[in-house]
């Protein structure tokens, strides 16, 4: 049988002791995953020591000299290992203004890790709103619908100039609240959940999660759309404490509505 000790502490770890430790637990991952005939490519790190015990073929680029320029795809963001930042990659919309075009614009805006959350929900309303006007594929919407579009296809490439942290500035010592707030509008209505963490009398504030979700067409009442937001933020809090108790000391969750009928 294979030993893989420190594969084994990967699952309970939020980071690597030192360099050495990274390189050679790197080294394990890619021997254990070739034993069941998987070749483990596309690795990057902001650690030049790292990468020389990585053969070229398996890596993302080849090594270079790290700048702020320097950035790599991962998990379809792009990552800075210099300032270590997630970033988003928005391509220049395209200038005809027909539903086929618009649609594969917003379509191409995957935010895994739901950094942008309000932009992309803008998005779904907009998708909806072409929808709604029941026009062909390659016919011009209406003109309020263009006047929105054009409005949007100005402010999307903005989204590459937000730099999201990678780092939490979480480790096993610290003190973590979680935060949650749920709202909604006859829009829409969504949650989203922040990290208040407290290291050594130092205070950050992370962002950890969201979700957004259009409004049904079939109308409701706001109470009930209340409702289905206080839902969406309690899974979302579900789910981040079934993926950090394990790790972390979470040592209060406060989750915040401002609506009181939804909470009698």
């Amino acid at each position: 049988m294979m030993k893989v000790p420190l594969i084994l502490k990967l699952r309970g770890q939020l980071k690597v002791g030192s360099v050495e430790e990274a390189a050679l637990t790197t080294a394990e991952v890619i021997k254990l995953m070739k034993a069941g005939q998987f070749d483990l490519v596309k690795w990057t790190s902001n650690s030049r020591t790292v990468l020389n015990t990585i053969p070229l073929s398996h890596r993302l680029s080849a090594i270079k000299e790290f700048d702020d320029s320097d950035t790599h795809k991962v998990l379809s963001l792009c990552w800075s290992p210099e300032s270590d930042v997630f970033s988003l990659k928005v391509n220049p919309p395209a200038e005809t203004c027909t539903k086929r075009t618009m649609l594969s614009c917003v379509a191409r805006l995957w935010d895994v890790m739901s950094f942008v959350a309000p932009v992309v929900l803008y998005t779904k309303l907009f998708i909806k709103q072409l929808w709604l006007c029941e026009c062909d594929w390659d016919d011009p919407p209406p003109d309020s619908i263009v006047q929105s579009w054009l409005r949007l296809r100005e402010e999307l490439p903005l989204l590459s100039e937000i730099k999201i942290p990678r780092h939490i500035n979480v480790d096993r010592n610290s003190v973590i609240t979680i935060v949650g707030f749920a709202d909604a509008s006859e829009k829409a209505y969504g949650g989203v959940v922040y990290f208040h963490v407290q290291n050594n009398g130092r205070n950050s504030i992370s962002l950890i999660s969201s979700k957004s979700r259009v409004s049904p067409r079939k109308i409701v009442s706001l109470a009930r759309l209340d409702l289905c937001a206080i839902l969406v933020l309690a899974k979302l809090i579900t789910a981040v404490i079934s993926a950090c108790s394990d790790r972390v000391h979470i040592d209060r969750i406060f989750a915040f509505s401002d609506t009181s009928v939804a909470l009698c």
